[in-house]
């Protein structure tokens, strides 16, 4: 009975765990969304600049097609100064073109263990400032 509950337990833990091929694999509507009125190639620039300046290093981007650049950044484990550590988390931003001026961004944060308490886990809000922060204002008329 108690490997049962082992078993169990370490598959329950498992299953919250984030992967660079899941997160790569993640349908590319999943997570937080925002337009901006901005070109594609301004915003493509101004998010990757953005998962850097977020802490977060580049891990893949990948252009499935002429409209849609996923970038995905992780931070990897570390030890806190207080003797806590960090397994790490993933973010995914998937820009995409959705007219001439107007460019959606979804934005997927997970733990790469579901427990880790320390993550931060959610980078959307971030992630969001940083790249409304790099945009230059809407054209007049837009």
């Amino acid at each position: 009975m108690r490997e049962l509950a082992r078993t169990a337990l370490i598959a329950g833990l498992a299953s919250g765990c984030a992967t660079a091929g899941g997160m790569r694999n993640a349908p590319l509507d999943a997570g937080v969304a925002r337009t901006y009125p901005n070109d594609y190639a301004t915003v493509v620039a101004a998010a990757r600049t953005s998962v850097i300046e977020a802490g977060l290093a580049l891990e893949a981007i990948d252009i499935p097609d002429s409209n849609t650049t996923s970038i995905l950044g992780k931070v990897g484990a570390h030890s806190l100064a207080w003797g806590a550590s960090s397994a790490g988390e993933y973010a995914r931003v998937v820009i995409i073109r959705s007219g001439p001026n107007e460019t959606i961004v979804r934005i997927l944060s997970k733990r790469r263990v579901s427990f880790n308490l320390v993550a931060r886990g959610d980078y959307s809000g971030t992630l969001f400032s940083l790249i409304a922060s790099r945009l230059p204002p809407p054209k007049s008329g837009t």
